[in-house]
């Protein structure tokens, strides 16, 4: 399904993502993350969908937005746990694996992993460079049902102001050893200690740990999963993806001005 005029497709593939690009490269290596985390998925029977921009750009433009560079998918708390017993630190098909805080020191999230490549490097300008795995990536967003709010918002505080504002503005290595500590104290025993509130509901939301995502929905929105077509394959989507669009971004059909659209900065190296 694409909502979009196809000239204007065509216009916007031509000014952001034109074949042989560098961001077209990425994009379609993008793509065979994505493939095997489906295959991955399947074999294990478990559930994920595609998420934010990704889920976005397969239903207005069939594809990438054209000047997206990475790809976001959402997992049930209980099958990402799976999924990192299943892929630990190994490396699969010779250059992929799984970025979590068993596999990765420095890895500073509580509610997301990331899938890499391991012959790519996404590059991105920040004051914190310490991550052991940089290659373009799938980013897997942990979902529940459901923790409150008010314990999501204090996890999420904590992270912002004591772990990522000083790792991204500052570039005291003593600073960023301690946000390091105080991370994994937050991880480990803070967040284990706030999910004893979590209670059953048919309401889903990211996990506790996401420090910028407020976005809740009713199970019927997302379950039972379809498919949906990206970039000529099919993969998992929510039940209404429409709704589901509408409730991140309101009005999601409309292509952004130019001076609106917001890239991630980010330049890639192919190994």
């Amino acid at each position: 399904m694409s909502v979009i005029n196809t000239n204007i497709q065509s216009k916007l593939n031509a000014k952001y993502n034109p074949e042989g690009s560098d961001l077209r490269r990425a994009q379609l290596n993008g793509i065979k993350l994505l493939e095997f985390i489906d295959r991955i998925c399947t074999e294990n029977n478990l559930k994920y969908w595609l998420d934010s921009g990704t889920l976005l750009g397969a239903m207005r433009h069939g594809g990438f937005i054209p000047w997206d560079d990475d790809i976001d998918i959402s997992m049930p708390r209980e099958d990402a746990l799976k999924l990192k017993k299943i892929m630990g630190s190994k490396v699969f098909d010779g250059h992929i694996m799984l970025q979590s805080t068993e596999t990765d020191d420095y890895y500073i999230h509580s509610s997301w992993i990331t899938l890499r490549d391991l012959k790519t490097e996404y590059v991105v300008e920040t004051n914190f460079n310490e991550s052991k795995f940089r290659g373009l990536q799938i980013d897997i967003f942990m979902v529940d049902n459901k923790s409150p709010y008010v314990s999501r918002k204090f996890i999420a505080l904590l992270n912002k102001y004591f772990v990522e504002l000083p790792l991204l503005r500052f570039k005291s290595k003593i600073l960023h050893r301690c946000s390091f500590v105080l991370f994994k104290l937050i991880d480990r025993h803070i967040v284990p200690l706030f999910r004893i509130f979590k209670r059953e509901s048919d309401v889903y939301s990211r996990s506790i740990g996401c420090t910028w995502y407020k976005p809740e929905f009713k199970r019927d929105i997302l379950f039972p999963l379809k498919t949906i077509t990206f970039e000529n394959h099919e993969f998992s989507c929510p039940n209404d993806s429409d709704k589901y669009l509408q409730i991140i971004y309101g009005d999601w059909m409309t292509v952004p001005d130019d001076k609106d659209i917001q890239t991630h900065n980010a330049t890639f190296k192919f190994l």
